[in-house]
């Protein structure tokens, strides 16, 4: 065993350790290498016909108030809670039929409480307020009624969520080829992120494109196909889910500022290869899935002026002559870096607690939805998020 490995096993059992012991107290602190850590718990009792996950969500800071808008499926309906009071304060209800009909979103973005963008699995883009009334309809229309469109438009809450620039009047959205498929290589030649104007419904296309690992021929990597976009006022965090390679564009100064790879000590940190032909074997890709490691969205936090991302590690015995593989033996981890994307410290998140592709950041720390799929402990009474707050230890 290399220093460095025997160096992430004792930083793993001392963070194991502390979250064991801190498993039923709140704000307990310690120290995790290079980073100093207090863990809290956000516990919201909720009424029976609340949710205990929202996968489509937004946050909203305000004030000193840090408001959380979830997507309740069953009711079709935006829960409003309140993560500084810990409690339910709002619930707007929306249309299925009428002239204020609304589908399933694929995402949501709250500008502030009387502007919700909703973007629905109808792909009309709808602007609501306060009330769950639309104010304007279908803002991409005039994109609609192009026919010779070779690009489409995507959001999503885990891997390019929508965002609103007021400053522009301007959408940010994941583009995507419409002349092609993901198991070839003419789908990743496009570029990834698209800006468009609402009052006139110009696009800018930014020159970022998929990495050359998805351009090899008569191959592709299965369900690696979607990028991981954060926008933010002044930054954009673009990655790929399958590499460890992280880049920074600065919006201020037009530019790339920071591209790093770095990569985990914990997994492996390259994804195999599919053939094309399989495209349409559905279970190879899902178990292709498994058995690589899953890079998801980095983060910036502006309060502590740090990075975060989370990945999965791969399934440690991909043996297909066993059956399917399934998530059951896959692990979580948490990198996190300074604002240079220096390595500070990765960790191995609680086993099957979290969903690690489902993060956010507040001026109260780095929030996990205690929601894994696999989590025995989730209550349909509570909505608990576990709150990381981390800050580097002066080195002096």
């Amino acid at each position: 065993m290399s220093i460095n490995q025997l160096a992430g096993l004792i930083t793993r059992l001392v963070f194991l350790f502390f979250l064991l012991s801190c498993e039923h107290n709140s704000n307990e602190k310690t120290n995790v290498g290079k980073l100093a850590l207090e863990l809290d718990t956000l516990t919201i009792n909720i009424e029976e016909y609340q949710l205990s996950d929202y996968p489509i969500a937004s946050i909203l800071e305000s004030d000193s108030i840090v408001f959380f808008y979830g997507y309740n499926t069953p009711l079709h309906q935006m829960d409003v809670f309140s993560l500084s009071d810990q409690e339910l304060v709002e619930i707007i209800p929306l249309s299925s039929e009428g002239p204020n009909a609304l589908a399933e979103p694929f995402d949501v973005f709250v500008q502030n409480s009387d502007s919700i963008f909703f973007y629905g699995s109808d792909y009309s883009l709808d602007l609501l307020n306060s009330d769950g009334i639309i104010v304007r309809e279908n803002l991409l229309k005039m994109l609609s009624l192009s026919s010779n469109r070779k690009t489409g438009f995507l959001s999503d809450p885990l891997s390019y969520k929508l965002y609103f620039d007021p400053r522009s009047v301007s959408l940010f959205f994941h583009s995507y080829s419409m002349e092609s498929i993901p198991n070839m290589s003419s789908y990743y030649k496009l570029p990834i992120l698209a800006e468009i104007v609402i009052p006139t419904g110009q696009i800018k296309e930014y020159p970022f494109y998929f990495s050359e690992d998805y351009l090899v021929e008569g191959y592709y990597l299965g369900e690696y196909m979607n990028p991981n976009i954060v926008v933010s006022d002044s930054l954009i965090i673009f990655s790929f889910p399958n590499s460890p390679t992280i880049n920074v564009y600065d919006r201020s100064l037009g530019q790339l500022s920071i591209k790093k790879s770095i990569e985990s000590r914990y997994s492996k940190n390259t994804v195999e290869y599919m053939p094309s032909q399989t495209y349409s074997e559905i279970h190879l890709r899902l178990n292709h899935l498994i058995a690589n490691p899953y890079f998801y969205k980095t983060v910036y936090d502006p309060y502590r002026k740090l990075f975060y991302r989370t990945h999965r590690g791969e399934h440690p015995n991909p043996d297909l002559n066993s059956g399917n593989l399934n998530f059951s033996f896959t692990r979580d981890y948490l990198t996190v870096m300074d604002e240079n994307l220096n390595l500070l410290e990765e960790i191995e998140l609680p086993i099957h607690k979290f969903d690690a592709s489902s993060f956010f950041v507040t001026k109260d720390g780095l929030h996990f939805p205690f929601s894994h799929y696999l989590n025995d402990e989730v209550s349909e009474e509570k909505l608990i998020f576990h709150v990381y707050k981390f800050a580097k230890i002066d080195s002096d």
